[in-house]
């Protein structure tokens, strides 16, 4: 019984990645509430230093940021973890990303201007 009661204790590690803040912190907090050991960084130098330190078994990843965008992000981060998921949010569309960088998903979301 001691291993199985061990075993449900171990959380989901979820890293949050998203150069807007608020972004971040709302996926964090409805991760945290869903009971998952959530992280979050919000821009791509950031996010490898949180991968290597926290091993996440999910990113979810923006595909549009500054100085090092999500592509080149999930590079580095491949050199080193192959095996992590990743689930990439953008409002761009491409699904043609999804192979070379081995991704689970990519969530397109429609942003009205009006």
């Amino acid at each position: 019984m001691g291993k199985k009661l061990k075993r449900k204790l171990v959380r989901k590690k979820v890293l949050v990645v998203d150069d807007e803040p608020d972004i971040v912190e709302i996926i964090r907090d409805g991760l945290t509430e869903g009971g998952y050991a959530a992280f979050g960084a919000t821009n791509g130098a950031d996010a490898i230093i949180v991968n290597a330190k926290e091993n996440p078994d999910l990113i979810i990843l923006d595909l549009r940021m500054p100085e090092m965008d999500g592509i080149e992000t999930l590079r580095q981060i491949r050199k080193k973890d192959t095996k992590v998921r990743v689930i990439v949010l953008t409002a761009f569309g491409n699904s043609d990303i999804a192979t070379p960088l081995f991704l689970e998903f990519i969530i397109c979301s429609a942003v009205s201007s009006s």
